[in-house]
């Protein structure tokens, strides 16, 4: 454990563990998890882990049965503004049962952080192992399902993305975008990440709706650059004011932290049926401004897809091509699928 001291400022972190044996002679099962510490205050600091380490080792002993509730109970004398358990990781013949990447969404959806990460292979993983001082390229959608534009789009960032070193990239889910009505089906969430672990990614669990508010979490893990892949719908929403209403001085200061991930791609998606590819493009007049002074200050980078087209959309749609969009331009250039 690492917490504040006259020479360390910065906030407290570390490592907690409890290995046991559930019966006499049997194999070590054993629980570890990653923890950051928001006190002020280095004697809280050292109270809060100290309730921490009682409630697991509760837990381990009484609640193992029930790993959901065994989490749920690690904040018992605790408040979430003085703890934050970004990782935890159940192994042994205890929890033989035990899906790691559903503890790790237990995690998002009981507010003990904003967001966990698992690699293709399925491991939880903290974000700082995969993220520190890397430059960062993130994809977020429901991923249900995948479809090829969906690839094209992230291919054709990875592409354009500018940096010393390849970047690191993510496929982000939010909550909001994993329920299904007022809940989240665990075997829908699983068959999207078999599927993203399948193509080799690694998946993060958010709950950061905004990207305004994604940006400082990924600023606490690396200096470099970041970027967004994104297709057009997407940058729709981040200049819809309607996000913004209970920031002051919204319109300004939603550029200024979106101005920290230094890189941003978008993309055309195919149209509705219903919508003729040009009425489409004039629902995005209002904001060209804003996307004028992303490109000018190189903040936004479009590109076009020329070879590739999602069959998921074709087969919705009665029209065989994707309209492309440069801005300026007052219509779509038809761009066939090959």
């Amino acid at each position: 454990m690492a917490t504040r001291s006259y020479t360390r400022h910065t906030e407290g972190d570390g490592w907690m563990g409890i290995r046991f044996q559930h019966a006499p002679r049997a194999e070590p099962s054993e629980i570890i998890l990653h923890v950051r510490m928001l006190d002020t205050e280095n004697l809280r600091e050292q109270e809060a882990i100290g309730f921490l380490g009682v409630n697991l080792i509760h837990g381990a002993f009484f609640l193992r049965e029930d790993p959901p509730t065994l989490i749920s109970s690690l904040l018992d004398g605790l408040t979430q503004d003085r703890i934050e358990v970004d990782m935890i990781r159940f192994r042994g013949p205890v929890f033989a049962g035990v899906d790691n990447r559903l503890m790790a969404l237990q995690l998002v959806q009981q507010n003990f952080t904003e967001a966990t990460m698992f690699t293709a292979t399925g491991e939880v993983i903290q974000p700082a192992e995969l993220l520190y001082k890397k430059p960062i390229l993130i994809e977020r959608g429901s991923f249900a399902p995948i479809t090829n534009l969906t690839l094209a789009i992230l291919e054709s960032a990875r592409a354009r993305f500018q940096s010393d070193e390849p970047p690191v990239v993510l496929m982000e889910m939010t909550l909001r975008q994993l329920q299904t009505g007022d809940k989240i089906e665990l075997p829908d969430f699983l068959a999207r990440a078999d599927t993203l672990a399948a193509l080799g990614h690694t998946v993060m669990i958010s709950n950061y709706l905004r990207y305004h508010r994604l940006v400082p979490f990924l600023r606490r893990q690396t200096p470099k650059r970041i970027g967004f892949a994104m297709g057009l719908r997407n940058v729709r929403e981040l200049n819809d004011q309607q996000f913004y209403t209970d920031m002051p001085a919204a319109s300004c200061r939603r550029w200024a932290n979106c101005s920290k991930a230094t890189s941003s791609s978008t993309s055309a998606h195919a149209p509705k049926p219903a919508s003729p590819p040009a009425r489409k493009i004039t629902k995005f007049r209002h904001i060209s401004a804003s996307l004028r002074a992303l490109v000018e200050n190189q903040l936004l980078e479009p590109f076009r897809l020329t070879r590739h087209c999602s069959p998921f959309i074709r087969a919705r749609s009665s029209r065989r091509y994707s309209p492309v969009m440069r801005l300026g331009e007052t219509r779509p250039r038809a761009q066939w699928c090959k």
